[in-house]
C-alpha cells in the first residue's frame, strides 16, 4: 500500500498539492450537487421551513458525531503504527464494532426522549422528523466510516465515487420530487434517508476487505481510550451548530433561523478548499511523522494554505450578495451580512487542524478538550454580549471570536507538549490582516467601491506571495 513517508519532502508536497487540487475539483463537483439543492430548497420551502430543515439536519451531523465518538481519528492514529495488513484489520473492524455498539445503545434511548425534546425545539411535527433523522443516522456513520477508511488507505478513486455520487443522486432525487411528490420538510428528510441507504450499502462494499470477525489482539481498550477525548471535542464542536439554532430559535425567531441557514450554506464555498485539504493532509502528515524533516513539510504545507484560505474568503465576501440571490432569491438577501464572519471562522478553525496536529502525534488527546472548554465559553460569553447589540449577527461573530480563542490555546498546548519547528509569523500576520480588512469592508465605513479596490489589492498581493513562495520551495528542494 502507497504511503507519502517514503517521499522526499517536495515530493511530499507534490503529492499534497496534486490530491489536493483532485479531490478539490471531486469536493467542487461534489459540492456543487450540493449546492443545486440549496436553491431547489430554499425557493420550494418557505424561511420558515428551510430554516426547520436546516435544523434537523444539524441534529442528525450531531447524533452522527455522537455515535463516532472520536473513532475515525483513533483508528487514523494507530493504522500508521504497523505495516501489517491483518493487524489493521483488527483495528478497523474493532472501532466499526464500537460505533455499531454505540448507536445500538443511544438511538433507543433518543427515541424515547422524544416528547422532551419537542418541548425544548416547540416545532409541531418534531416527533416524525425525529423518527426519519434516526432512521438515517446508522447509515451516516457507515458512509463515515467507510469514506475514512478509503482516505487512510489512500483509496482515491473509490473514495471520489462514494464522495460525488452521494452527493449526486441526493440532487437528482430531490430535482425528481419536485416533478413527481409535494416537496417539503418530511419529503426532504425521506429522500435523505433513502439517499443515506443505499450509499450505505455501496460503502460498505468497498471496504468489505478491512472487516473481519476473528481478532487475535484486542484494540478496543486503546481505541477507545485515544478517542473518548476527540469523541468528546467533536461533540462539542458539532453541537455549537445546534445551540447556534437553538439560540436562534429563542431568541428570535424561524425565518431567523432560515436566514442563518442559508448563509451557512454560502460558507460551504470556502469548504471546497478545506475540505479537499485535509482530505490530503490528515492521512499524510500522520504518516510522515517520524520523518527528521516532516517539519519541513507540515512549515511548506501551512504556509500555502494559508495564503489560499485568505484569498478564498475575501473572494466569497466580496461576491456573497450576488451568490445569495442567483442560488436562492432577494428573501435570503440579508444573510450576506453573516457570510464573512461565518467564513474567516471556518479558514481559522482549518489553520487550527494544522498547527494542532501535536496533540494528536503525543496521544495526549484530552488537551483537545480542554482547548473547546475555552471555545465553548467564549461563545456562550461573547454570544450573551453580542446578541442583544447586533441580532443574528452577533451569533456569527461569536463563532469566530470562539475559533481565535481555540486556536490560539490549542496551537500552544500543541507546541508544548509536541515540538515541531513551525513559522508562526505568516500563520498569524495574514489571517489578522484578512480579519481586519473583512471587518472594514463589513462595515458602514467604506463605500462599496473602495471595499472592493482594498480587497483585490489584497488578493493580488497574496498571489504574488504565494507564487514566490513556491518557487522559492521548488528551486531549494532542486539544488
Amino acid at each position: 500500500m502507497f504511503s507519502p513517508a517514503k517521499l522526499i519532502p517536495l515530493d511530499r508536497f507534490k503529492f499534497l498539492v496534486k490530491d489536493t487540487i483532485i479531490f478539490g475539483i471531486a469536493q467542487a463537483v461534489s459540492r456543487s450537487f450540493a449546492l443545486i439543492t440549496f436553491p431547489v430548497l430554499s425557493r420550494n420551502l418557505s424561511v420558515a421551513e428551510y430554516g426547520t430543515l436546516d435544523l434537523f439536519l444539524t441534529l442528525s451531523g450531531f447524533i452522527t458525531i455522537l455515535l463516532i465518538f472520536g473513532q475515525d481519528s483513533a483508528v487514523a492514529r494507530f493504522f500508521y503504527e504497523t505495516d501489517k495488513i491483518k493487524i489493521r484489520k483488527e483495528i478497523i473492524s474493532q472501532s466499526f464494532q464500537i460505533q455499531i455498539l454505540l448507536s445500538l445503545i443511544v438511538l433507543p434511548i433518543l427515541l424515547i426522549l422524544s416528547d422532551y425534546f419537542k418541548g425544548i425545539f416547540k416545532i409541531e411535527e418534531f416527533n416524525i422528523y425525529l423518527n426519519i433523522i434516526l432512521m438515517t443516522i446508522p447509515c451516516m456513520v457507515v458512509i463515515n466510516f467507510s469514506q475514512n477508511i478509503l482516505k487512510w488507505t489512500f483509496s482515491r478513486n473509490i473514495f471520489l465515487f462514494l464522495t460525488v455520487g452521494f452527493s449526486f443522486f441526493q440532487a437528482i432525487f430531490l430535482l425528481s420530487a419536485l416533478f413527481f411528490l409535494e416537496l417539503n420538510v418530511m419529503t426532504a428528510l425521506l429522500i435523505n434517508l433513502f439517499n443515506n441507504i443505499i450509499f450505505s450499502i455501496i460503502g460498505l462494499f468497498f471496504i468489505r476487505k478491512w472487516i473481519i470477525f476473528e481478532f487475535k489482539n484486542i484494540y478496543k481498550n486503546k481505541l477507545i481510550l485515544f478517542a473518548a477525548p476527540i469523541g468528546l471535542v467533536c461533540l462539542i464542536e458539532s453541537f455549537i451548530p445546534v445551540i447556534e439554532r437553538q439560540i436562534i430559535l429563542k431568541y428570535l425567531n424561524l425565518y431567523d433561523l432560515g436566514i442563518y441557514a442559508a448563509a451557512t450554506k454560502i460558507a460551504m464555498f470556502i469548504a471546497l478548499l478545506v475540505g479537499a485539504f485535509q482530505i490530503c493532509w490528515d492521512p499524510m502528515a500522520i504518516a510522515i511523522f517520524k520523518e527528521k524533516n516532516a517539519s519541513k513539510t507540515y512549515n511548506q504545507v501551512s504556509r500555502c494554505f494559508c495564503i489560499l484560505v485568505c484569498i478564498t474568503v475575501l473572494l466569497i465576501d466580496l461576491v456573497s450578495e450576488d451568490i445569495i440571490i442567483l442560488l436562492s432569491s432577494e428573501r435570503y438577501q440579508s444573510s450576506s451580512y453573516l457570510i464573512f464572519p461565518l467564513c474567516m471562522a471556518l479558514a481559522i478553525q482549518s489553520l487550527g487542524g494544522i498547527t494542532e496536529i501535536g496533540i494528536n502525534l503525543s496521544k495526549k488527546t484530552h488537551f483537545y478538550f480542554v482547548s473547546y472548554l475555552f471555545f465553548i465559553t467564549t461563545f456562550l460569553i461573547s454570544f450573551s454580549y453580542l446578541l442583544p447589540k447586533f441580532g443574528i449577527l452577533g451569533v456569527a461573530y461569536s463563532v469566530l471570536i470562539s475559533q481565535v480563542v481555540k486556536i490560539l490555546i490549542s496551537s500552544f498546548i500543541a507546541q508544548k507538549i509536541y515540538p515541531i519547528s513551525w513559522n508562526y509569523r505568516p500563520l498569524i500576520t495574514l489571517p489578522f490582516v484578512t480579519l481586519i480588512i473583512g471587518l472594514f469592508g463589513n462595515s458602514n465605513y467604506l463605500e462599496a467601491d473602495l471595499k472592493i479596490l482594498i480587497y483585490v489589492i489584497f488578493i493580488f498581493y497574496l498571489i504574488f506571495y504565494l507564487t514566490f513562495l513556491l518557487k522559492t520551495i521548488f528551486k531549494k528542494e532542486n539544488e
